[in-house]
């Protein structure tokens, strides 16, 4: 019985990784060199993960928090609820983005904060 039962576990595991996998081919043109925009790549796993379900859509959704914990974190460590920050920047456009030394959200280019 403990062996099917890691067959399960084991089938599962490649149902995640597989979405994981689909959705990082499908991102990587919005990561490459010409665009440094993290969202465009989340709104990317978001779209691709509503066609997946189960443990594919678990994988999906582990990408996407993968995708948004650079931002979150820099944002707690200011004082700030990352979850918050992660939604703003989403819904602005261009280089639009959190200047967490000053507590605002700028245009990060005009300000001249990296992207890198």
């Amino acid at each position: 019985m403990a062996h099917k039962h890691l067959l399960v576990q084991s089938a599962a595991r490649e149902k995640v990784l597989h979405g994981a996998a689909a959705l990082a081919d499908a991102v990587r043109v919005t990561l490459g060199p010409k665009s440094k925009c993290v969202f465009r790549a989340i709104d990317a796993v978001e779209h691709e993960a509503s066609a997946c379900v189960g443990d594919e859509r678990t994988g999906a959704l582990i990408l996407k928090r993968a995708l948004e914990t650079p931002t979150r974190q820099i944002a707690e460590n200011s004082g700030v609820d990352g979850g918050v920050v992660v939604d703003r920047m989403r819904g602005g456009s261009g280089a639009y983005g959190f200047d967490a030394s000053r507590g605002t959200y700028v245009d990060l280019i005009d300000a001249g904060i990296s992207m890198e």
